[in-house]
């Protein structure tokens, strides 16, 4: 058991021989919250905040920290707010300058939500900032496999991606399932995030043997994991699209409303890769308008989110399909202009815009 959670269980047991009734309902509270992990990620966060405030009531600091890194986590990840997510991912990080919680077992997990915040809000922006995270997570951590190495390598992936450095990002994922394979009681939880990053990887390459291998994988290993069904949702689209490649279409069609059904019923919104498969299943199909479609629905959910990152790269996916069908627009540039001036270098996206063509 990690040092993190060794330090929760080892309270709760003490309030439980102490029949402590106030602090027991402080430490189930998070039980009650993490149940809606993926079916209502607003409630969670709600749950997260009421045991927040009750750790406030009790004089509990250990505990006001636990769920406010939580809370900044489950903004972020689950509720997709990376805006809001931020605010608190840097409440948490100044709040580890008071002498009471330098060592507390959730620090790193304080700094690695800061760190994915950085790189969905405007990675290119904060890469300076990123980069001396990671290399400060990675002297402070102790060695070997950890969950907190584990988000470390995640976001040290996404650093690569966001600069689309694929080689590197590759590595790293290699690295974390390495790791996992020396961490006999790691939770496989850990491991998906990294096979799901090869996933995308291999489908930026066009490897779609790759592709069909690391989404299989995923999909066995995701299929018995509890709070972890976003992502059994999404393995089965990644070999759509390798069916729809390889010409079986009575399969793709098959493995994409697999892919429908199983997220149809969770509350918690799908990952950019998962709008990228969507899309591009339907662009291999020639069903240009679908994939448009696809692409106008994640802009729309991605508004008001601090996504800038993200909003800017859709925006570009969209007006090249606009281009396609022959009826991009300057209103449509325009449109894609707008999110730039969020991020703090918008140059590059800019240009790209720029030199597209009106129809």
């Amino acid at each position: 058991m990690s040092e993190r959670w060794q330090a929760f269980h080892e309270q709760k047991r003490a309030f439980e021989h102490a029949g402590d009734k106030e602090r027991l309902k402080m430490v189930r509270t998070f039980d009650e919250a993490f149940a809606h992990i993926e079916t209502n990620p607003i409630e969670m966060v709600q749950r997260l905040r009421s045991g927040r405030d009750l750790a406030r009531q009790l004089g509990e600091p250990w505990w006001v920290f636990f769920y406010e890194v939580w809370m900044a986590n489950a903004i972020a990840a689950n509720v997709r707010d990376s805006l809001g997510g931020l605010r608190q991912a840097l409440h948490c990080v100044n709040e580890l300058r008071k002498p009471r919680l330098q060592h507390h077992p959730w620090r790193f997990s304080a700094c690695n939500t800061l760190l994915g915040c950085y790189l969905e809000t405007d990675p290119l922006g904060h890469l300076d900032a990123i980069r001396q995270a990671l290399k400060q997570l990675d002297r402070e951590l102790p060695p070997g496999p950890s969950e907190d190495r584990y988000l470390m390598l995640s976001n040290k992936r996404d650093y690569y991606i966001v600069q689309s450095k694929l080689k590197q990002a590759e590595a790293v994922a290699i690295k974390h399932q390495s790791l996992f394979d020396a961490d006999r009681g790691g939770s496989t939880w850990y491991l998906v995030f990294a096979i799901m990053d090869l996933c995308w990887i291999a489908f930026r390459r066009k490897d779609w043997d790759g592709l069909a291998h690391h989404a299989e994988h995923a999909e066995k290993i995701t299929a018995p994991l509890e709070r972890m069904q976003l992502r059994w949702a999404e393995s089965p689209l990644w070999l759509a699209i390798v069916a729809r490649r390889r010409g079986d279409e009575m399969a793709a069609q098959r493995r994409r409303r697999i892919a429908e059904s199983r997220i149809a019923h969770l509350g918690k919104r799908p990952a950019e890769e998962h709008h990228d498969a969507l899309a591009h299943f339907h662009e291999v199909g020639g069903d240009l308008e679908a994939a448009l479609a696809v692409r106008d629905e994640q802009i729309a959910k991605l508004q008001g989110t601090g996504r800038a990152f993200h909003e800017c790269a859709t925006h570009l996916k969209r007006c090249r399909l606009l281009a396609r069908l022959g009826r991009l627009s300057a209103a449509d540039l325009d449109l894609a202009r707008e999110p730039a001036a969020r991020l703090k270098y918008p140059e590059a996206h800019l240009r790209q815009v720029n030199r597209m063509t009106i129809q």
